[in-house]
């Protein structure tokens, strides 16, 4: 990878984190919200006004928030019981399946932007309103903006998981490092589901070292080349976000 592109994935994963972060915010903004309504409808008659609606539309945009740091850090919600079985068990089918998921995902998303993108325009345009007139009412622009950003931006997330797959599965085919071996359908267990995990998180740059023979052959996952210390902090921090807690530097002359 070029130098741009890693600056590209770095920032673009920096705007996922932020995203993620704001949405987080919001959600907890909405629990005092719903606590404050409750407490004041029902103790002291003196319910918020306008709450439902507020919730109604925050609920939503927080959650497009969310959605691309839930794909990049590898919990976006799948069939795992088979997709992680076939990864084990038949590598080259089930990145085939995740490719598929990958695509199916990231053209769902952009569908969703596209969609909305007239309803947010219109909105804008007019000064589109909501609540009860002479009560409570917001513009609702801002919380398509959001909706259509954050479809977007999960979609742009898919398209780079897709294209760090197809960058690794084409790699795959070339001579690997000396002593060792690229990832293909006959990798056993756990090597080849953690290396199809890395893809998931978005984690390139993976291929396996295998020592020992028959019974005893071990088959390690290694990443990098990585060029300093900070690289492979950097790294470690991608791989606990993924749970991968126990990565080890391995230094070579």
């Amino acid at each position: 990878m070029s130098d741009l592109p890693a600056r590209f994935a770095r920032a673009f994963g920096a705007l996922t984190l932020a995203m993620n972060g704001v949405g987080t915010l919001g959600i907890f903004v909405l629990m005092f919200i719903i606590c404050a309504d409750v407490i004041g409808r029902y103790v002291f008659d003196a319910p918020i006004k306008g709450a439902a609606e507020m919730v109604g539309y925050a609920i939503v945009t927080a959650v497009f928030l969310q959605f691309a740091s839930t794909l990049r850090v590898g919990r976006f919600t799948r069939v795992e019981i088979l997709i992680d079985r076939l990864e084990a068990t038949r590598p080259a089918a089930g990145l085939a399946i995740d490719a598929v998921f990958k695509v199916v995902g990231a053209a769902v998303f952009f569908a969703i932007a596209w969609g909305a993108w007239p309803k947010l325009e219109y909105a804008f345009a007019s000064g589109e309103i909501t609540g009860t007139p002479g009560v409570f009412t917001f513009v609702i622009w801002p919380f398509l903006a959001v909706i259509v950003a954050g479809a977007a931006v999960t979609g742009v997330e898919f398209a780079i998981q897709l294209a760090r797959m197809v960058a690794g599965a084409l790699a795959a085919w070339r001579r690997p490092p000396e002593g060792a071996r690229a990832p293909g359908p006959a990798l056993i267990g756990y090597a080849a589901g953690l290396l199809a995990r890395l893809e998931r998180g978005g984690i390139g740059n993976g291929f396996t070292v295998t020592s020992g023979d028959g019974r005893e052959r071990l088959h390690r996952v290694r990443l990098g080349p990585l060029a300093t210390s900070s690289e492979f902090d950097r790294v470690n921090a991608d791989l606990r976000a993924i749970g991968i807690k126990d990565a080890r530097l391995v230094t070579e002359n």
